[in-house]
């Protein structure tokens, strides 16, 4: 797939702007933030640099879970301009970028760019496999409408979570949910077996017990 890169200006000068990369589907890949001519970045050799991206990605969480309240969009645009800036203070296959990448794909969701979240979510379980990332991933395709990708990936997230004997609720209950969706039988009678070994105090038993495919 091809990918060509566009300088978008963001002031009235020419050393204000972003280079934007997309694939030839127009999907965004990458983005370049340039500040007075400079790359947006942090140096990684330089200790306080090195604090201050730490401390970006320990709030980036944070930062997503407020996205409810950003009512004119001055805290999307914030948390793409710090994504970006960590993201390209780093190799793009970095493991502190692991996780980061997965949730930055919450933005996109609240955006209602599903398939771009998808993509984001999928590139960081190439660089390692995390359970919530999966998780992730099959949260995109339900925004999506495909209940079928979602089953697969909320399925890997709790096949992770088994073999590292640390099952989640939520991933089970998101697994359950789709197989409903799907009138996927095995999935669902497995996600409501787990959830009544590990969670016996869930309020949603009682709910998927009531529930015949």
């Amino acid at each position: 797939m091809s990918e060509e890169w566009e300088k978008i200006a963001m002031g009235s000068g020419d050393k204000i702007y972003v280079l934007v990369k997309k694939h030839s589907t127009g999907l965004f890949v990458q983005k370049k933030y340039y500040l007075d001519g400079k790359l947006d970045c942090y140096d990684w050799s330089k200790k306080e640099d090195k604090k201050s991206l730490g401390r970006d990605v320990y709030y980036f969480t944070d930062l997503l879970m407020r996205l409810s309240e950003d009512s004119d969009g001055s805290l999307a645009n914030t948390i793409e301009m710090i994504f970006w800036k960590v993201f390209n203070s780093l190799d793009s296959d970095h493991e502190l970028l692991t996780k980061f990448i997965s949730n930055f794909s919450y933005l996109r969701y609240h955006e209602r760019r599903f398939l771009e979240g998808v993509a984001f979510a999928t590139f960081s379980a190439k660089i390692k496999k995390y359970s919530s990332t999966y998780d992730t991933i099959g949260e995109g395709y339900v925004g999506l409408k495909e209940y079928d990708n979602a089953l697969i990936a909320f399925d890997m997230a709790v096949n992770l979570d088994e073999e590292n004997k640390e099952l989640d609720e939520d991933h089970i209950c998101n697994l359950i949910k789709v197989a409903i969706e799907t009138k996927n039988t095995i999935s669902f009678e497995r996600g409501l077996d787990l959830l009544k070994a590990n969670f016996p105090e869930s309020g949603s038993i009682q709910e998927f017990n009531d529930i015949n495919l």
